[in-house]
């Protein structure tokens, strides 16, 4: 018999709608291989596994729809039955959506078909669109098909959709997203497809497709004022700043994201205005203005408007479309007449206009001074500047109604050739400025001078002319002259307050040779004028006794320039020469006048003339050997006891000089008796005196070797006991350098411009106040000329000649001519410390010869040294030394069979004034 089943569980509660074919597992009792599992009363395939185990599988067909299964197991008979019933749920699936085709759709479209791809759809499912129900075509349990209505896509942005399926089961799927989205434009055209540059803006139409609310015109990445038409048409306003300026305008239509785009550029072309002139201010302007501001007032203008005159742009100023400013420069208004102005904008568009008449006015000219003020007759043609105001290029100029070449400088200068035949004779000829219309007139007439020529007359020196010339008052004159040129001149002399003829002597010339000389003229307004040309003929020398020269160069140079002043004496010691040479030995000048036994030397002083000592007294005297001044040895020895001194004065000797305040300072000697250490009788000794005589010749200081120096201190001469030979003025703190030859040293003496005390600030020389390395045979001995080239107050500089008589060789007190070696003279240069008392060798060059008397040293402009030497043996010698090759000679100069006592380079013969 079969049992009763018993049905304990199901291994499904629920099964979804619409499933295939599904196994199911059931566990119970009761259970064989007859047993029958029912489904709603209906018999399924059934696996028998055991007595307490079955597997079923429900068919499709049951499981289409929602709702109750009834299970129950059936045993047949024998016994058998039924079991009691128990139920599986068919519900509905979880809808699942996956794709949605189209994804997107464009903003504003027509109704859309939307497909819907997933799972879990069935005649239950319901679509939801943006959580709104919408029907929807199920196509299969993967498809569901709808219609999207065009107002759910008139705005871009997400539509939401979502599938649901009731209960039983069911439940909402995940939602997916419709975009909706922006076209990209497209631009067909343009309206209009230009405009003229203005100053407001422009309304333009915009045809072509894509369009909507939020479209927008872009020019040059500038979005501009859009208004929406339709999706074919938008129009927009182009603000006035885009349309200021000719030019190209690339304009594009743009839509925003979601979606959007560019549009393809078209251009709108901004054309220039035609412009118009129609009022120029001013409307005149005076000829020789400066920069004038124009203002043109018409229409049509534009940021890029030029203005031109004769095909010159000038600078301008846009101030608004009818109004424009132009700078014309004074190099347009120099003469009178019309200007016109054109004023073009270029393309695109644009044009051309010419102004109104700018008319140029000429102004009356105003003549206020001539440069030169007057000029020497028969010296045309002679360029003349004319200075004053009102001048145009059109000028013209008369002198005494005769036209003239004329240049025009500027406004305020022209220049005109004032002909020969204007200046024959002397007088006042009248310039007048004349300048044409429009406007323009006539100057008032300004006179030129005409000056008398000059005069060339000789003097008592066969070498010097005597230049006579009337100059102007406030004018100063010079002489140019030469054999074939005019490379050498005088210096400059002044004219006379009162008026009279200045006479410039006229020195430096070759003997019996022919010259040609004319006077310069400096006139007060820094002008200058040359007289016609003049000749000298020079005569013979006027001494007989004059040595020969001869010149020796090296390969060194050309040496310092100037000439060279010599001081020589005869072999008898009863004549002196004063005379000066040019650097190829040609003697330019000569002192005629005897100067019998006496070798002082002489100097150029600052007013022109020669200083000279005598035996008996001082000589100032000019180029032409006229005495100025002469001072006798009775006038100084009368000024002396005046002053309350008894002192018998010898002579002057060797140098005197004159300072710019007007005093002499002479060097005198004189001779004293004297008690000497060891000595029971007096010794008569000859000492230096130096005297200050003021302009007036009154005693204003004096200064007697016998008062400060130890008389027992004799070298070598027993009685010419100092034998100085010059004396120098030290300007930095107003003290006397005086080289003593028979004491062999050089002395600082406290002379202070006339206050010192006469105290010998320190004597530089063997067993003096400095030390010198290399003492006692590295000092001077002798020595001739000591002049400071240099002194600051502390250093000083020192030149001189060196003669090296009884020059001491050694401690022991040896002397040259005793012992080996002999004298020799040298040029030296000494640097002294005056606080430490220390001196020092900065220059010496050895001559190779002993010259026992006279001699002068003298440093350069060029930096050489000069030697003079008064006896060689076979007369006198200047030599120039280089100093940056030392000891190496660059120029000689021999005087033959004569010595050349003292003999110095001086610049020219005339103060101020340099010679080649």
């Amino acid at each position: 018999m079969n049992p009763i089943p018993i049905l304990n569980q199901i291994s499904l509660e629920s099964l979804i709608a619409g499933s295939s074919d599904s196994p199911i597992a059931i566990s119970g009792s009761g259970f064989n291989k007859q047993s029958q599992v029912m489904i709603n009363g209906q018999p399924v395939s059934t696996s028998f596994i055991d007595a307490q185990d079955l597997t079923a599988k429900v068919p499709s067909a049951l499981i289409a729809g929602i709702g109750e299964l009834g299970v129950t197991i059936f045993n047949p008979t024998p016994g058998g039955g039924t079991s009691s019933a128990q139920q599986i749920r068919v519900v509905n699936p979880l809808p699942v959506l996956n794709q949605i085709s189209p994804s997107s759709l464009i903003v504003g479209s027509a109704d859309a078909t939307i497909t819907i791809s997933g799972s879990g759809f069935n005649a239950q499912s319901q679509l939801l669109v943006n959580g709104q129900p919408l029907q929807a075509n199920l196509l299969d349990s993967g498809h569901l098909r709808f219609t999207i209505s065009a107002p759910l896509i008139a705005v871009t942005g997400q539509v939401g959709l979502g599938v649901f399926n009731p209960a039983p089961g069911g439940g909402m799927s995940a939602l997916e997203q419709i975009a909706v989205i922006n076209p990209v434009p497209a631009l067909l055209q343009i309206s209009p497809e230009s405009v003229t540059a203005a100053s407001t803006s422009v309304v333009i139409s915009i045809s072509g497709s894509g369009f909507n609310v939020q479209s927008s015109v872009v020019i040059n990445s500038q979005p501009i004022s859009t208004s929406f038409v339709d999706a074919q048409h938008v129009t927009a306003i182009v603000p006035a700043s885009l349309v200021a300026t000719a030019g190209q305008l690339p304009l594009i239509v743009s839509n925003p994201v979601p979606g959007g785009g560019h549009s393809s550029p078209q251009n709108l072309t901004v054309l220039n205005p035609s412009p118009t002139v129609t009022r120029i201010s001013p409307q005149s302007v005076g000829a020789g203005s400066p920069d004038l501001t124009l203002t043109l007032t018409g229409s049509g203008f534009v940021a890029s408007s030029q203005v031109s005159l004769n095909g010159q742009i000038l600078a301008s100023t846009l101030s608004d479309q009818s109004t424009l400013s132009v700078v014309i420069p004074s190099s347009d208004l120099l003469s009178g007449g019309t200007l016109l102005f054109n004023v073009t904008n270029g393309a695109p568009g644009g044009g051309s206009s010419v102004s109104p008449a700018l008319t140029v006015m000429n102004p009356v000219p105003v003549v206020t001074s001539i440069s030169p003020p007057a000029i020497f007759a028969g010296t045309g043609p002679t360029t003349v500047t004319i200075s004053g105001s009102g001048f145009v290029p059109e000028s013209s100029a008369t002198c005494n109604g005769q036209v003239l070449t004329i240049t025009y400088l500027s406004s305020t200068q022209l220049q005109v050739t004032v002909p020969l035949s204007t200046t024959t004779g002397i007088g006042s000829p009248s310039l007048v400025v004349n300048n044409p219309q429009p406007g323009g007139a006539s100057s008032l007439a300004k006179a030129i001078a005409v000056l008398a020529n000059g005069r060339v007359a000789p003097t008592a020196n066969p070498q010097v002319a005597s230049y006579f010339i009337n100059i102007p008052d406030g004018t100063q004159a010079r002489v140019e002259f030469g054999e074939h040129d005019y490379s050498l001149s005088t210096w400059t002399v002044p004219a006379l307050s009162d008026g009279n003829q200045v006479r410039v002597l006229v020195a430096g010339m070759k003997p019996n040779s022919e010259y040609h000389m004319r006077a310069v003229l400096y006139l007060s307004d820094g002008s200058r004028v040359t007289d016609v040309d003049h000749t000298f003929n020079s005569g013979p020398l006027s001494q007989g006794s004059l040595p020969a020269l001869s010149v020796t160069r090296s390969g060194l140079g050309k040496g310092a320039p100037g000439v060279q002043l010599f001081n020589d004496l005869d072999p008898s010691g009863k004549r002196v020469n004063l005379f000066a040479a040019d650097r190829d030995g040609n003697i330019v000048w000569t002192y005629s006048h005897e100067l019998v036994g006496l070798y002082q030397s002489a100097k150029l002083l600052e007013d022109g003339n020669l200083l000279v000592g005598l035996a008996n007294g001082v000589r100032e005297f000019n180029l032409a050997g006229e005495t100025v001044q002469e001072i006798s040895l009775d006038q100084i020895s009368a000024a002396l006891s005046t002053a309350g001194y008894s002192l018998p004065l010898q002579s002057v000797h060797h140098d005197v000089n004159k300072l710019s305040n007007g005093h002499y300072i002479i060097l005198l000697n004189t001779w004293k008796s004297v008690i000497l250490n060891g000595a029971s009788s007096p010794t008569k000794l000859l000492g230096d005196v130096i005297v200050d005589l003021d302009s007036s010749l009154n005693l204003a200081w004096l200064w007697n070797s016998f008062d400060h120096l130890d008389v027992n201190r004799r070298p070598v001469d027993p009685v010419d006991w100092t034998h100085s030979n010059s004396i120098e003025y030290l300007p930095f703190d107003g003290s006397l350098l005086l080289s003593m030859r028979h004491q062999s040293w050089v002395l600082k003496i406290d002379y202070a411009d006339g206050r010192g005390s006469g105290d010998i600030l320190w004597k530089l020389g063997w067993q003096g106040d400095f030390s010198l390395p290399g003492a006692p045979i590295e000092w001077f001995y002798f020595q001739h000329y000591a002049n400071v080239l240099t002194d600051d107050g502390n250093h000083m500089r020192i030149a001189l000649f060196d003669n090296g008589d009884y020059r001491v060789l050694d401690l022991q007190g040896t002397t040259c001519g005793d012992a080996s070696p002999g004298c020799y003279s040298r040029a030296l240069i000494l640097d002294i410390d005056e606080q430490a008392k220390t001196a020092s060798v900065e220059f010496e060059s050895n001559l190779n010869l002993y010259s026992n008397w006279g001699g002068s040293a003298q440093v350069l402009d060029n930096g050489n040294f000069l030697a003079g030497i008064t006896a060689t043996g076979v007369g006198g010698r200047a030599e120039e030394i280089s100093t940056a090759v030392p000891g190496e000679l660059v120029w000689q100069m021999d005087v033959l069979g004569q010595f050349a006592y003292r003999t110095l380079r001086i610049p020219s013969l005339y103060p101020g004034v340099q010679w080649p």
